[in-house]
């Protein structure tokens, strides 16, 4: 008697066990095996169709794998190169696009384009942004599918809608990227990024978007890292670690020599993060060693360590308050001085105090170092600071244009200090030619502002 428990609760387990293998997983199983040679069914019958199919469909390794013998190759498509394959003259059925059945939205799409020799190209199209993304579910929403993609069992699975070169998720323009050349391990390389947007409120969200090209088939997965701080602390206000190509369900070991990868990753900064400039930090590591990959920076470049700072944007809840003082002293390279705070004057509390409003007008070419200078009545230097804007972490050349940026000062004055008439005098150079650069209409490289009479 004293067996039949444990000898009961060992048959309880196996019929248990029994169940959720021959039937729960199999049936699982055979239904994603279904859903799979359905999908891989229709794309591969579209003859002279145009298929814009999300990679939720196409990079699925089953429909994938069914798919190579139809479309053995897989490269990259800007907006405008779609356009002319969508109003190509070559005589082909409606182009159309798929979404899973009772959904209106995807971000990251696959065009499947046929050839004559059975030999088609997919190509990979840019991630939508969230912008984009919502004017495609509207669209979608708008306007009767075509036909849907039943499973085997009759059930849809896809739905099916026209698709034309004019429809309202295109962008009208292609998404400005800035330049980069970043070399990961002579694996990955980064091309281009953006920020959007460049001010964030708080509470906003803001994107980050990463342009990658393969140099070379990848052997194994890479795995990214995203860190987000603020410049003027270096606190972390934000990290995120996934699979390189994941938000566009494409690791890195499917992709191949030459393929252009353009993902996009979205940060929301928490409730007690500080107004200011933040910006993102980012590397490679391998997924099975969990090695950083170096980093070459610049085509001729050596590698310099195992990540880079890039990006940036504002976090700002309102404009900046205008200057007590109001100031229009044009700088070279679009560094324009529009006024000055004085919090102090020189004998009052043995330093003076001043916040510079600076304003870009437009992209700025170099590093600049701002002096300041104080005198008195006979020319006397009292006393200087020379420094990058923000005490040094705010360099010019990372200004958006129109941007303004506040650069606030304490010069430590001799004790002695009697009040009088002092000038402050303030300009720009660069460090290594150590040229100061030109105020326009004006005879002398600085500005001259009084600071006590």
């Amino acid at each position: 008697m004293w067996l039949a428990v444990p000898v009961g609760f060992l048959l309880f387990a196996g019929l248990a066990t029994a169940y959720n293998y021959y039937f729960v997983f199999a049936n699982t199983q055979d239904q994603s095996r279904g859903q799979s040679l359905s999908i891989a069914g229709y794309l591969k019958g579209q003859g002279n169709q145009l298929t814009l199919t999300p990679n939720r469909f196409y990079a699925n390794p089953a429909v994938n794998f069914l798919l190579q013998g139809h479309y053995p190759t897989l490269t990259s498509i800007d907006y405008d190169e779609l356009r002319s394959l969508l109003n190509s003259r070559e005589k082909r059925a409606q182009p159309v696009y798929l979404l899973p059945h009772r959904s209106t939205s995807q971000s990251a799409f696959t065009l499947l384009v046929p050839a004559a020799d059975g030999k088609g190209t997919g190509y990979l199209l840019p991630q939508l942004s969230p912008a984009q993304e919502e004017a495609l579910s509207q669209h979608t929403r708008a306007i009767p599918p075509l036909s849907s993609v039943p499973d085997s069992e009759q059930e849809p699975m896809a739905q099916v809608y026209p698709l034309g070169a004019d429809v309202l998720f295109w962008p009208q323009a292609p998404l400005p990227v800035e330049s980069a050349y970043a070399n990961f391990g002579h694996d990955v390389l980064l091309t281009g990024y953006h920020v959007e947007p460049d001010v964030v409120e708080p509470g906003q969200p803001v994107t980050l978007f990463l342009r990658w090209q393969a140099l070379d088939r990848v052997d194994g997965d890479h795995d990214l890292f995203i860190h987000l701080f603020d410049l003027t602390t270096e606190q972390r206000y934000g990290q995120m670690n996934a699979s390189l190509g994941s938000t566009v369900l494409l690791p890195t070991h499917r992709w191949p020599a030459g393929l252009t990868v353009r993902d996009r990753h979205q940060f929301k900064l928490p409730p007690t993060a500080p107004e200011g400039v933040y910006r993102f930090e980012l590397g490679l590591y391998h997924r099975s060693s969990q090695q950083r990959l170096p980093v070459i920076i610049g085509e001729e470049g050596q590698a310099t360590g195992d990540s880079i700072i890039l990006g940036k944007f504002r976090l700002q809840s309102e404009s900046p308050s205008p200057p007590q003082q109001a100031l229009r002293y044009e700088f070279d390279d679009g560094i324009v001085l529009i006024g000055i705070d004085v919090a102090s004057v020189p004998g009052e509390e043995g330093e003076a105090r001043f916040t510079l409003h600076w304003q870009a007008t437009g992209p700025i070419s170099q590093d600049y170092t701002v002096f300041t200078h104080l005198v008195d009545s006979r020319d006397n230097l009292i006393a200087q600071r020379d420094n990058v804007p923000q005490n040094g972490r705010y360099p010019t050349s990372l200004w958006s244009p129109g941007e303004i940026v506040l650069d606030p000062y304490i010069l430590h004055l001799p004790p002695d200090l009697l009040p009088g008439r002092y000038t402050l005098r303030v300009g720009l150079y660069h460090p290594q030619p150590g040229q100061r650069l030109s105020v326009q209409n004006g005879a002398m490289a600085y500005v001259e502002l009084p600071l006590a009479e």
